[in-house]
């Protein structure tokens, strides 16, 4: 997309509940990419090479599904042929590392309301430790922008929520036949 700086990047898991205006208007970091801090720890367990694993000096990693980039910044940094060359084509790892390698902690953070992870219980408090996310913020669904189902388990598939209740009122309440959402996102001209 050599004609286009800013765009959003949504995963196919993820659904927008509310008109995307203030998700849009969020500034792009420095490093070119906005995301919201990840709240599961998924890169502690990705194993780095030589055995490590994300460590505290890479900074807080981010959810991938749902960001603000800046293509600009992105080439500038040489971002395809340093890191995605290095981590991805190299070492074989999948986005969710290579982008936040291309950051190292510095990513603009979105609200949790633009990227509304799925979590399995919303009143279990979680215990921090030295990587975990310590003000984490379970905002109510009528608040949600963007909701994410991550992990294998979707409203969609017969793998059930039945933990998530938040989740399936929420999936009820929006989802749409694809025939249903053609019709709803037309607009005819007058």
């Amino acid at each position: 997309l050599p004609c286009i700086d800013k765009i959003a990047w949504i995963d196919l898991d993820a659904f927008v509940l509310k008109p995307l205006y203030d998700f849009w208007s969020q500034p792009v970091a420095a490093c070119g990419i906005t995301a919201r801090t990840d709240s599961v720890l998924y890169l502690n367990t990705v194993g780095l090479p030589g055995n490590t694993s994300w460590h505290d000096s890479y900074g807080y990693s981010f959810n991938a599904g749902v960001l603000l980039l800046s293509l600009e910044t992105l080439r500038q940094s040489k971002f395809e042929a340093t890191i995605v060359q290095h981590w991805a084509v190299t070492l074989g790892f999948n986005d969710q590392v290579v982008l936040n390698m291309a950051c190292n902690g510095t990513q603009g953070v979105l609200n949790e309301t633009m990227n509304m992870l799925m979590v399995a219980n919303f009143a279990k408090a979680r215990k921090p430790n030295k990587n975990w996310v310590t003000h984490l913020y379970y905002p109510p669904p009528e608040e949600w922008v963007i909701a994410h189902f991550v992990s294998s388990r979707k409203p969609w598939t017969t793998n059930a929520l039945k933990t998530l209740p938040h989740f399936i009122r929420v999936w009820d309440k929006h989802k749409l036949a694809l025939a249903d959402a053609l019709t709803q996102s037309y607009i005819p001209q007058e």
